[in-house]
């Protein structure tokens, strides 16, 4: 079972390299989908439940629909918004927009909770200007 799990690091290596290093550092809900089904898919293969070559390729077909869907994106705007939706602004000004929150769908506690975690602060006016702009 070493064995697998050794091939299985330096394959799924092979295969975020064939993603291409933006898939997967932009953390958008489409590359943790693939990264889902990546782990899922080579799991099985370290365990022996399923064979490793048939595997490999499903997983290579996953990377690799992945990449053109990438590709596409960049160079169909619309095809962009359908994959990775669009940004609403839900915070300008000092003020929450119900209805792009609504829509989103984000609470007031999320925006807290992510100020918190990305901004280091515990409300969105100790970040910056009154102006201050938070997309979702």
């Amino acid at each position: 079972m070493a064995a697998r799990a050794v091939a299985v690091v330096f394959g799924a290596l092979a295969f975020i390299r064939i993603a291409g290093r933006r898939s997967f550092g932009q953390r958008s809900p489409f590359a943790y989908v693939v990264a889902v089904l990546l782990v899922a898919a080579l799991s099985r293969v370290i365990v022996g439940a399923s064979r490793a070559i048939p595997t490999a390729i499903a997983s290579l077909a996953i990377v690799l629909i992945h990449r053109v869907l990438v590709w596409a994106c960049v160079r169909l705007p619309a095809l962009e918004r359908i994959v990775v939706g669009s940004e609403r602004e839900i915070y300008k000004d000092g003020k929450f927009d119900e209805q792009h929150m609504s829509a989103a769908p984000i609470t007031r506690t999320d925006v807290s909770e992510t100020a918190t975690q990305e901004l280091h602060t515990t409300t969105l006016g100790e970040y910056g200007q009154p102006s201050s702009n938070v997309t979702a």
